[in-house]
């Protein structure tokens, strides 16, 4: 079980020390826009997906109904537009986390949608790391489970019960909102047969 009390600790404190006294001009950040070609990113979740030691991103437009992953290109052009791909287009995505569901080795993602269509989709990423960044490599599969049940809001990839990999532990919002886990299957691949538990 992951604990959030020490993070959420953590936050508080940086929260109450940094409204406690006005920041310098020096301190302010400056906002690096990173790409502007839709709206709505809902969220950035971070991983390594290419292993060069460097956080890469990924995040949901909800407005602009896809998900992104975005490759970092280093400290020298990280102000700049990164390089990123499509890897899927779906409905109100409200969030989106990397995952090797498959444990092929290649970074997957999967995005949690509200809205009318209410799903769970997986983003099915290349095996062969040249095609990352090829749109049309990527396949994008909803888990049956999820479909029009519930306005999804999060997923947490996480080895619940010890078996057959990665689970994912997810919430809703919402008439029939709550958390529970998607549990994997031996197949990661098959999706018909990922289950829904509730908590």
């Amino acid at each position: 079980m992951v604990s959030i009390a020490k993070p959420l600790l953590i936050v508080l404190l940086m929260a109450s020390y940094a409204s406690a006294r006005e920041p310098s001009a020096r301190e302010l950040w400056l906002r690096h826009t990173i790409d502007n070609s839709s709206q709505g990113a809902d969220g950035v979740r971070l991983a390594d997906v290419n292993q060069d030691g460097l956080p890469d991103l990924v995040t949901p437009w909800e407005e602009g109904g896809m998900v992104r992953v975005y490759i970092h290109p280093g400290p020298k052009r990280a102000k700049q537009p990164w390089p990123h791909v499509t890897v899927g287009k779906v409905a109100s995505p409200e969030d989106a986390v990397f995952v090797d569901l498959d444990a092929d080795g290649a970074m997957d993602v999967v995005s949690s949608c509200e809205g009318a269509i209410k799903t769970m989709f997986v983003h099915w990423a290349p095996r062969s790391p040249g095609n990352y960044l090829k749109e049309a490599m990527w396949r994008t599969r909803p888990i049956p489970a999820t479909e029009g049940e519930q306005a999804w809001m999060f997923a947490l990839p996480q080895d619940i019960d010890g078996r057959h990999g990665v689970d994912l532990v997810v919430s809703s919002k919402g008439p029939g909102a709550g958390v529970g886990w998607l549990e994997a299957p031996q197949d990661a691949r098959d999706l018909r047969r990922w289950k829904y538990h509730r908590l």
